[in-house]
């Protein structure tokens, strides 16, 4: 298998740094939020687009279709 080097790419509002150590075969990498805030995201959820942001967009999707209606 080959490996996806995610190193300086964006994914929604993730930036990836740097790969840490993952479990089980599966990458995970330290990505900045944003916001600026730093995590641990597997690659798998990154590149499936199941991870977007730390938590910070939830807020703001959920307002902003609030106050879209």
């Amino acid at each position: 298998m080959k490996f996806n080097n995610l190193t300086g790419r964006s994914f929604y509002g993730w930036t990836v740094l740097r790969l840490v150590e993952g479990r089980k075969g599966k990458s995970k990498w330290v990505c900045e939020c944003v916001c600026g805030n730093t995590k641990e995201v597997l690659g798998d959820s990154l590149t499936r687009g199941v991870s977007k942001s730390c938590g910070c967009l939830t807020g703001k999707l959920i307002s902003v279709k609030r106050t879209s209606h």
